[in-house]
């Protein structure tokens, strides 16, 4: 099979390392795997190469009437069977193109966000859109049930389209670790990865962890990542409460904290929970929309995201080395759950169906 997928970026993201987990699980599998990417920083270019998946980058920040049709040509000119495309611009640009082309194909979209399809515009634009761009596309696939609910709830996308949820996967590459423990009395250094934005609820967390280091002075927190509230996080910050840049050392980052902390108020999945899996560490994760999902029902880890008194006792219960132990034991058993060839083989079968209701509709 011929498969190109468009991404909005290649920057290190969750839905951007995703796509990776996924092309080369796909490579693998035998098929010819592509990647078109529209805008920002290469940063995981090399990685898409070295496993054997083609990286065009020939639409990379140019405008956009523009890469609609040098999305076409590139569309045009190779015997794709399935044209994927990943986060709202991409969906856009896909549907706009395959307007010009007068060439049987199959379109999937890949919903990654538990958010409106354009979130600052009002819900009535953003259901129009979204419900427009679907007219094109054969099939939708949901990261989880969470996003599909929501998507569904908002309609979005009509009820009538057809779907399917599945989840991300965990890197193949990374080397699954033993669950990690905890002396009695010792500080814990707590790590939140992703972006700084509102979503993230960031502030609650920083306000929050200054109340309890009040009780744990030798405790501490980094953030890693960037994003438009990095600045703003910083003077909130106090002693105790760190920052490290975006880093494609996922493996060392993770190995060198105790616990990962989510404070999200959605997440359409949350790939760093998958990491943190990987890394034996035990998660403390916000108790709505699709982080009680991954982590399962029965786990301990969660509290609410806009409790303080909440968060503050995981926190605290986490000193005590038989809950950390129990917790980072769960996620190490948990992550067992996200092997990468489930994911790549149900994405293969919807292709493979839709490719079926394809042909029979000629």
């Amino acid at each position: 099979m011929n498969i190109v997928h468009i991404i909005t970026t290649i920057e290190f993201g969750g839905a951007e390392k995703q796509l990776l987990i996924l092309a080369r699980a796909q490579a693998r599998l035998g098929h010819k795997v592509s990647v078109v990417y529209l805008k920002g920083m290469d940063e995981l270019k090399q990685s898409f190469l070295d496993s054997g998946i083609q990286v065009i980058d020939s639409l990379s920040s140019r405008p956009f009437v523009i890469q609609i049709f040098l999305l076409r040509n590139v569309l045009f000119s190779n015997a794709y069977d399935i044209w994927h495309a990943h986060l709202p611009r991409s969906e856009v640009l896909l549907a706009l193109s395959s307007c010009l082309m007068h060439k049987s194909a199959v379109l999937i979209s890949s919903k990654h966000n538990a958010e409106r399809f354009i979130p600052q515009a009002p819900k009535f634009i953003s259901r129009t859109i979204s419900r427009l761009c679907s007219i094109f596309f054969n099939s939708h696939i949901y990261i989880s049930n969470a996003v599909a609910h929501f998507i569904r709830d908002s309609r979005e996308i009509s009820k009538r389209k057809t779907s399917k949820v599945i989840h991300y996967a965990y890197d193949e590459t990374l080397d699954l670790k033993s669950p990690s423990v905890h002396k009695l009395d010792s500080p814990l250094h707590f790590l939140f990865v992703g972006r700084f934005e509102p979503q993230k609820n960031l502030f609650f967390l920083i306000n929050t962890f200054k109340q309890f280091r009040k009780t744990f002075p030798k405790d501490s927190l980094t953030l890693v990542g960037r994003g438009s509230q990095e600045a703003e996080l910083k003077l909130k910050s106090d002693e105790g409460i760190f920052f490290l840049p975006r880093t494609s050392e996922v493996e060392n980052i993770y190995s060198s904290y105790d616990c990962l902390v989510l404070p999200s108020l959605y997440e359409g999945f949350g790939l760093v929970l998958l990491e943190a899996m990987a890394a034996g560490i035990p998660i403390l994760c916000s108790n709505v929309s699709a982080m009680p999902e991954v982590m399962g029902n029965r786990y301990m880890g969660t509290f609410n995201p806009g409790e303080e008194s909440s968060l503050i006792r995981k926190l605290t219960d986490l000193h005590d080395p038989i809950f950390f132990g129990f917790l980072a034991t769960y996620c190490a058993e948990r992550i067992k759950d996200f092997g990468v060839d489930k994911a790549a083989l149900a994405t293969l079968r919807l292709y493979e169906k839709a490719i079926r209701s394809e042909n029979e509709s000629f």
